[in-house]
């Protein structure tokens, strides 16, 4: 009997459903140097900034990079773009994303990765295999090699699991866990714990630019959910603080129609021809799912904690 992959993955306790949510451009955190600063001089001006923010540039600059990948899919930038370290926040856009570049490179996984290894160091964009956690990317490159779904991505994957019985306890797959099909997003159940799945879906689209999943994210995004298969949530409907459950307001929310909507959205907004290309494949759909597609998305009060019925806190 086939498993779902997301009924089997145990995520980090880091990895967040705010995270999931669109393209992960996390900002790096560092306590251990919270003043320290970065300098960085330009022909014209000369700037001090936190290696927080440096940080969280660095990683702005490498999604840019990754954007523009699908436009030159050579060896040569797969592997500048596979040397580099991910982050728990990106593990599995990336994940997508290389599982995609495998594909297109099927038959030189091991030429990839070794040249990779030997690539030089980035210092705008961030560690890279030389200097970086090498259990990072040996994590996300199973789960891309997995994805990928190549005879010789499979084969690399399950004997790495099979040499690192940490990873394999993180991960749990076997040759039956079902691998997600990102081009049918909408048949996805509803729970926070699908967003793991949007995510590596837009890593896949952006190596690819398959309008198969761009189209998926669309169906997703406008799918009409029966009341009773939404995710359950209590609200106070006012300041007072009740327990009697017969004032309070349930509503129930489709969270993977509204986080697919959301990361579309959002893209939309900062990218004029990825908005053009939406608008195209919007009249491929039903009128009904257009109309559910520009309605807004509701506006949930994160600064307020939702209420639990059982008393929990």
């Amino acid at each position: 009997m086939k498993r779902k992959f997301t009924q089997k993955l145990r995520l980090w306790h880091g990895l967040a459903w705010g995270v999931a949510m669109g393209i992960p451009l996390a900002t790096a955190q560092d306590a251990d140097n919270e003043h320290s600063v970065v300098e960085i001089n330009t022909p014209m001006s000369q700037r001090t900034i936190t290696k927080e923010q440096f940080d969280a540039l660095k990683l702005h600059m490498q999604q840019e990079r990754m954007l523009e990948y699908a436009g030159d899919p050579s060896f040569e930038n797969a592997s500048m773009l596979l040397s580099l370290i991910p982050t728990p926040e990106n593990m599995m856009y990336r994940a997508g994303f290389f599982s995609r570049v495998l594909q297109q490179h099927e038959g030189h996984l091991h030429e990839l990765l070794e040249k990779a290894e030997k690539e030089p160091n980035y210092p705008l964009l961030g560690p890279s295999l030389s200097q970086g956690s090498q259990w990072l990317h040996r994590f996300m490159l199973c789960i891309a090699e997995w994805l990928a779904n190549t005879e010789e991505s499979n084969k690399e994957a399950f004997e790495a699991l099979d040499y690192d019985p940490t990873m394999k306890g993180y991960l749990r797959i076997s040759p039956t866990t079902e691998r997600p099909d990102f081009t049918r997003l909408e048949t996805l159940e509803n729970g926070p714990e699908e967003a793991i799945v949007l995510d590596m879906a837009w890593g896949a689209y952006d190596a690819s630019r398959d309008p198969k999943i761009l189209v998926s994210f669309l169906r997703c995004a406008s799918r009409e959910t029966p009341p009773q298969q939404g995710v359950r949530f209590w609200g106070k409907q006012d300041d007072r603080d009740r327990t009697d459950t017969s004032m309070l307001k349930e509503k129930h929310f489709d969270l993977p129609a509204m986080a697919a909507k959301w990361s579309m959205q959002s893209r939309a907004e900062q990218d004029a021809d990825f908005a053009r290309r939406v608008d195209q494949l919007l009249q491929t759909l039903p009128a009904d799912a257009q109309e559910r597609y520009k309605k807004p998305l509701p506006k949930l009060d994160s600064s307020k904690r939702p209420y639990d019925p059982n008393g929990r806190r």
